[in-house]
């Protein structure tokens, strides 16, 4: 921290930027080879002295995390290496360059960005304006995260995202608990860092299964099983929510989305229909102070056991809108509510009360699942 807050703590070199991955410069963005191989050069050498001297460590971080890196107190960055890296997914990652001195000093290269270009097109986001406003803004596919859980495989007690920000969820299967190990924020990703108890022994239940298709799914038993997704999972302005639903009961209120702050929460009510409530604001003119509310949507259709059904709910700071088997089953105006940018972790299988209390869990089963930075239209939807 003492050398982030002064740049004279910098370690000096020459060509402060003189790298390239796969050819590509920095600022540049590079997309993954067809061997899974990429090439990092660099030309930068020490041209310090005194307590700006010397190098213990250096090498490539990846998303600000070491990635390649040297203990043999190499002091520069001319190098050349040739190793394997990552596929970045549908995700936006980075590389740069670093070395560290013993006192902590450090020089850092700009980055190069890496991203496979399924994303690369231009997509509108609404946003809201320092006067209150809403305006729509043009900007890259690539910069706007989401997670996707498939369920498509038994990884124990995480739910594995497969977006490639690694944004993976916790499973319980036990009364409320501290929910799904540490998730470090770096910039546009995420990265779950945390352990979770072995997946053996007598205190394990699997809630993984196949269906006779061979698509999997995890099964809730409606008393204490849920996941948590912890790290900025809710998006506080606009997102895109989906799951498929197949409740094996109904007759009561069961939670499948719930958000500490209630910025969007998804339950399934006694009769089958489908509830969403959100807290935000009403849409007031220019000038006028938004009055906070919480809104419902309440669905005409009603889901039937046994039965697998998608729900999609959109929010573009305007109107939050609930979608049954991709069609349009109400809609909400509600403008957007600074609150939600804090206590940002999200529940499945049950609705949340504070913070690691969920409560009305769901007794049926759940997959393709899919949280998204920005509101899809339906055409894009799972």
């Amino acid at each position: 921290m003492f050398w982030a807050r002064s740049t004279k703590n910098a370690l000096r070199v020459n060509g402060k930027n003189e790298w390239t991955l796969d050819g590509i410069g920095v600022g540049g963005t590079h997309q993954p080879s067809r061997t899974g191989h990429s090439r990092f050069t660099a030309n930068i050498k020490q041209t310090w002295s005194g307590e700006n001297s010397g190098s213990i460590r250096s090498g490539i971080r990846r998303d600000n995390a070491e990635f390649c890196y040297t203990d043999s107190g190499a002091s520069s960055l001319s190098r050349e290496i040739t190793i394997p890296i990552p596929p970045p997914g549908g995700a936006l990652h980075w590389y740069h360059l670093e070395m560290e001195n013993a006192n902590g000093n450090k020089f850092q290269t700009l980055p190069i960005w890496d991203e496979d270009g399924s994303r690369a097109r231009t997509v509108t986001l609404p946003v809201k304006k320092e006067d209150g406003s809403i305006a729509d803004f043009e900007m890259e596919g690539t910069r706007i995260p989401f997670w996707y859980y498939p369920i498509d495989e038994d990884y124990g007690r995480v739910m594995l995202d497969v977006s490639g920000w690694d944004h993976h969820g916790h499973i319980h299967t036990a009364p409320s608990a501290y929910g799904g190990g540490h998730l470090s924020h770096t910039g546009y990703n995420h990265g779950h860092n945390g352990y979770v108890a072995p997946s053996v022994g007598d205190n394990y239940r699997s809630l993984f299964r196949r269906d006779s298709d061979g698509r999997g799914y995890l099964t809730f038993d409606g008393t204490n099983d849920y996941v948590v997704v912890m790290g900025g999972t809710v998006f506080p302005a606009a997102c895109n929510y989906e799951l498929s639903v197949r409740p094996t009961e109904l007759g009561r209120e069961m939670g499948l989305v719930g958000t500490v702050q209630n910025a969007l929460s998804i339950a399934l009510l006694a009769d089958g229909a489908v509830q969403v409530t959100r807290k935000g604001t009403r849409i007031a003119k220019p000038g006028e102070k938004a009055a906070e509310f919480t809104g419902t949507i309440v669905s005409p259709v009603k889901l039937r056991v046994g039965e697998w059904t998608k729900i999609a709910v959109t929010y573009d700071l305007r109107k939050v809108r609930l979608y049954v088997n991709g069609e349009l089953s109400g809609e909400l105006e509600s403008g957007p509510f600074a609150g939600h940018e804090s206590l940002t972790h999200v529940i499945l299988g049950a609705k949340c009360g504070w913070v690691y209390t969920p409560n009305s869990h769901f007794k049926g089963d759940l997959r393709a699942i899919r949280i998204y930075g920005r509101n899809l239209a339906p055409p894009e939807f799972l």
